[in-house]
């Protein structure tokens, strides 16, 4: 039998949410730091709150509870990465999808540079030749 903790809960959406203390989780959840205080005292968490929690973060509930997940997981750098990413603005997104394929189209030049052969990137066909 699983044991539910509360503060294990509260500890994995600071983790995601990017945030130290309780007080600015309750800021960042939009609910009032002793309501907060109050459901980590009486080790319980509304089950529409916590489903409210999973959908936001897009996180599993088995998670959530128990730090256990049975699908894929994101290791500690990839979670960081989602987390930023969802905090940008629409543009920034682009910004951000834009330089990062620019990352792949200069490791595709100094792999060609290397006499490499590129095909098939992203999707599109690219042939390139040297």
């Amino acid at each position: 039998m699983i044991k539910f903790s509360s503060t294990e809960v509260f500890k994995r959406l600071r983790q995601l949410e990017g945030v130290s203390t309780n007080k600015e989780l309750a800021n960042r959840l939009g609910v009032n730091e002793k309501t907060l205080s109050g459901w980590q005292t009486k080790n319980t968490i509304p089950l529409d709150t916590l489903l409210e929690f999973a959908n936001r973060y897009e996180a599993s509930v088995d998670w959530l509870l128990t730090g256990e997940s049975k699908g894929t997981e994101l290791d500690e750098m990839e979670q960081l990465l989602l987390n930023n990413y969802k905090q940008l603005d629409p543009i920034q997104k682009l910004q951000l999808l834009n330089a990062s394929q620019g990352n792949i189209v200069e490791s595709v030049v100094q792999n060609v540079g290397n006499g490499s052969h590129i095909a098939n990137l992203a999707g599109g066909s690219i042939h390139i030749t040297k």
